[in-house]
């Protein structure tokens, strides 16, 4: 089961994990792009999440499907402390209603073998667009109980510091999220909507360089964004233009949180490695941390394989 980016094209996708296009712009705000206040940069834990998903692995019968996607989910700081977690997609089809009782059996079976051999939660879904949405829905929580817990560790323990999640996607239109006392951002790495930004406009910027910000607005939710240009490089089209959106939850001062997120962001980029620019470090060296934690993929096929077979279920 080799661990990818969740962003593949064997999942569907929706405008909680990618790229949220029907925010309406309400405001410009101009982004003078100075140093005011840039010094409470140091009030804030940014915190960054991220996920693997890997390949599903199918079982079928006659009258019955089972697919295993395993997960990896991370949370760490940008310095300091961080926290991994397994979870076990299950999606069990059954053709014979007769039968129903047989995913209960099987999941019961499934989460206590896995349970006394730590090899991470299971969830059950009813298909793979709910993956996605779950995924997320995990990811923040590891996220907020970081972000919340105290402990000797003066990343997590200051609570002079306001926790910043920082999420590898756009944010998602969700109410609770917001309700939250704490900072959410957002990093679309592969930007497919400009909000009326063309090519040409974005051409002329310098590294470093950013939009105005806008406010965004959808079904009463607010948050803000803007573009910056994270290398000189000639600017090509979709998923290769060296250009990041940047965005973030309501605050009181959007054009200083602004200023302090984007030199974030310069900072993050500017050590080289594996798809960098855009893939900023902090995220890189979460992803390299889930996926040593992912365990032997014979291993966990071989305890699926046993466990179906005990209910009859041969693959075909």
């Amino acid at each position: 089961m080799m661990y990818k980016s969740r962003f593949n094209n064997n999942f569907k996708f929706n405008d909680i994990s990618n790229d949220d296009c029907s925010w309406e712009i309400v405001d410009k705000i101009p982004f003078k792009g100075d140093n005011r206040n840039s010094h409470s940069a140091e009030s804030f834990s940014f915190i960054f999440i991220d996920g693997t998903l890997s390949e599903p692995y199918t079982v079928k019968s006659e009258n019955f499907v089972f697919s295993l996607t395993r997960c990896g989910i991370g949370a760490g700081f940008e310095r300091g402390k961080s926290r991994r977690k397994i979870i076990n997609f299950v999606n069990i089809q059954v053709k014979d209603n007769s039968e129903t009782n047989l995913i209960k059996f099987i999941l019961d079976s499934i989460s206590k073998e896995f349970s006394s051999e730590n090899l991470g939660e299971v969830i059950y879904v009813t298909g793979e667009d709910e993956i996605l949405i779950k995924l997320r829905q995990e990811e923040l929580k590891l996220a907020v109980e970081l972000a919340t817990e105290k402990n000797e560790n003066r990343e997590t323990s200051d609570e002079n510091k306001i926790p910043a999640i920082v999420l590898d996607g756009s944010i998602p239109a969700d109410k609770k999220l917001y309700e939250s006392l704490i900072m959410i951002c957002g990093l679309v790495k592969n930007v497919r909507c400009w909000y009326g930004y063309s090519d040409e406009y974005l051409k002329r910027f310098c590294k470093g360089e950013t939009s105005d910000i806008l406010k965004l607005e959808k079904n009463g939710i607010t948050k803000f964004a803007f573009f910056i240009k994270m290398s000189n490089n000639n600017l090509t089209t979709g998923g290769d233009i060296p250009v990041i959106r940047a965005e973030f939850s309501l605050c009181e001062d959007p054009e200083n949180f602004a200023n302090i997120f984007k030199h974030k962001i310069l900072r993050w980029s500017s050590s080289i490695g594996d798809r960098a620019p855009k893939n900023l470090t902090p995220i890189r060296v979460l992803e390299r941390i889930i996926r040593s934690h992912g365990g032997s993929e014979e291993f966990i096929l071989r305890k699926i394989q046993v466990i179906l077979k005990k209910f009859g279920i041969q693959h075909i």
